[in-house]
């Protein structure tokens, strides 16, 4: 049951078309751009921070924490692309 919820956990985390509350992809504003590549900027550090802190009785939330950090790399890629896309 562990495996099956942790696989589940992983999908979520992973999910590339999962956005934060307020985020918009198709915003014409550069201003909104610059917004989202800091807050993803912020929470990578947070959660690489989190990652690196992580002690062998927590190895088996590494995955997990692998996948937000794909999954935001992947958003802050979107978004810094969209900027420069927008100027």
């Amino acid at each position: 049951m562990l495996e099956i919820r942790d696989t589940e956990n992983i999908r979520w985390a992973s999910d590339p078309s999962r956005l934060l509350p307020g985020e918009e992809p198709e915003s014409l504003f550069a201003d909104d751009a610059r917004h989202w590549i800091a807050v993803y900027s912020e929470l990578l550090s947070f959660n690489r921070q989190l990652a690196e802190g992580i002690t062998v009785r927590q190895e088996d939330d590494l995955p997990l924490m692998q996948a937000h950090i794909e999954r935001m790399n992947g958003r802050l890629d979107y978004w810094q692309d969209r900027l420069d896309n927008l100027t």
